[in-house]
């Protein structure tokens, strides 16, 4: 699948661009422009409108632009791209066209899944499946879990059991058996106290997996408790339903892509442990990690973290950033929402990084649809002007910059931004103003503090820290003791 957009009328009639992944396009006199215009075009703003494609998708958002951008003769905001449609501004046209490049390799589609769904699907026909009506009979030993439909699972692996360790053949025996080789650290984070009820009360669609119960949902997907079967451990499972039906090679270059991440072992990364698809739904198998997130202890204290509480939060995940960089990983989606916070025995907070590299891999991929001009929400604010201009290409900056606007966050409970509502003055204002100065909503802020915080948020890559390690150690005098 391609999408082309050439110039058929204007100064530079006959030029095109073609586009087989997902980009951004931005048209303007803006040197982070793709398609630059003459400094002195007096009919286009400096960043006059922007264009997502992730083919077959293509959506245009008009970037407040003085003279207005028109697409089929008509002025619009926003529009959903087709093949043939004429995009104008001044006395530039392009035309759009989309055309078909899919091979039979492609293969057939996965099943469609209903965004915001309570529960991510079984089998076709059978999406309210439990495990006590699940059937406990004869299945081959020999066949994997992972080479099982949705709703089947059950049967070979409790034959697998029973052949192991002799598991009763019912389902509640089968749950209770488990749960009695659990470690005691891990019954403990099994909250709350009928989680055996909770099994066998909800649909079970993952091999291997035990969903207990829902920890969060957002626009994208779920993130679940589970007990996973092979080591008896407590996980988190975080399901993505895909904006759109992707083919199987579709599915499959994520997957692959995406289980590089389980690579990556950190103490302040929370470790990726499995990734899968389940009926056109992909997961993620994660270390679960007991406490709230740096988002949520914001909002409970009501007020602004303290300055020495914040930095170290922030530095311990800087520790983390540190050695996924030098491994040559970037996060891409640092926020606080992503710190989760750990409660250690001795009453010390223990900071561990979330979905680590699932961002940059999921908007990559075709499954993704159109992220940057779709409703891209609690993001907006954590994020570095170049992941709008070349989000393919994000460097290791980027998590500088969202750690800096995310210790930004946790010390005035503000954004670096006075963001308006529309997300197109947003983008402007990440592209093309500097952030409030920090000090203006708390003076407490030492300078040198202050002054590292807004390096780590300059518009321009080099002009930041050259790595996290240095603004780690800015930062570091700052964060006291534990």
């Amino acid at each position: 699948m391609r999408i082309t957009l050439t110039i058929t009328a204007g100064p530079h009639a006959g030029r095109s661009f073609s586009f087989e992944d997902h980009q951004n396009f931005i048209v303007g006199r803006s040197k982070k422009a793709q398609f630059r215009l003459p400094k002195d075009d007096v009919y286009f703003s400096r960043n006059h409108f922007l264009i997502e494609v992730n083919p077959p998708l293509c959506r245009l958002l008009d970037m407040g632009s003085r003279n207005g951008t028109f697409v089929n003769s008509e002025r619009v905001e926003s529009a959903e791209l087709k093949d043939g449609d004429e995009i104008c501004g001044g006395q530039t046209v392009l035309t759009v066209s989309i055309s078909d490049a899919a091979t039979i390799d492609d293969g057939p589609y996965f099943p469609s899944v209903e965004q915001g769904s309570n529960q991510f699907p079984l089998a076709p026909g059978s999406a309210t499946q439990t495990l006590d009506e699940a059937s406990f009979g004869e299945s081959p030993s020999e066949i994997l879990p992972s080479q099982l439909s949705p709703g089947t699972w059950p049967r070979a692996r409790m034959r697998s059991l029973e052949t192991a360790g002799g598991l009763p053949g019912t389902a509640a025996g089968f749950v209770t058996a488990l749960v009695e080789r659990l470690s005691p650290y891990d019954i403990e984070r099994l909250l709350p106290a009928d989680y055996q009820n909770l099994i066998l009360q909800r649909p079970q669609p993952l091999a291997g997996y035990l969903i207990v119960d829902e920890l969060g949902r957002g626009a994208k997907g779920a993130v679940h408790r589970a007990i996973c079967q092979a080591d008896r451990s407590v996980v988190a499972i975080k399901t993505i339903s895909p904006a759109i039906r992707g083919t199987q090679r579709d599915y499959l270059k994520f997957l692959r892509e995406a289980s590089i991440l389980k690579s990556l072992d950190h103490p302040h990364i929370v470790r990726c442990r499995d990734v899968g698809e389940s009926n056109g739904v992909v997961y993620f198998a994660m270390d679960y990690v007991p406490g709230p997130d740096a988002a949520r202890l914001l909002d409970e204290a009501k007020s602004p973290l303290s300055i020495s509480r914040a930095v170290r939060l922030i530095v311990q995940m800087l520790k983390g950033l540190e050695e996924a960089h030098a491994r040559g990983f970037v996060h891409r989606d640092i926020k606080p929402s992503n710190l989760l916070v750990e409660q250690l025995p001795n009453g010390v907070e223990f900071v561990r990084l979330s979905d680590f590299g699932l961002a940059r891999t999921y908007q990559a991929s075709r499954l993704s649809g159109l992220t940057m001009t779709g409703a891209i929400g609690g993001t907006t604010p954590f994020m570095a002007p170049e992941q709008i201009t070349d989000f393919r290409d994000s460097k290791p900056a980027v998590d500088q910059y969202s750690a800096a606007a995310s210790l930004y966050h946790l010390l005035t409970r503000r954004n670096i931004y006075e963001f308006p509502k529309s997300l197109s003055e947003q983008i402007l204002m990440i592209l093309q103003e500097a952030p409030v100065p920090i000090t203006q909503y708390r003076s407490d802020i030492p300078a040198p503090l202050a002054a590292a915080i807004h390096r780590g948020l300059t518009r321009e890559p080099e002009d930041r820290f050259p790595s996290v390690r240095e603004f780690r150690l800015a930062l570091q005098p700052f964060g006291g003791t534990p």
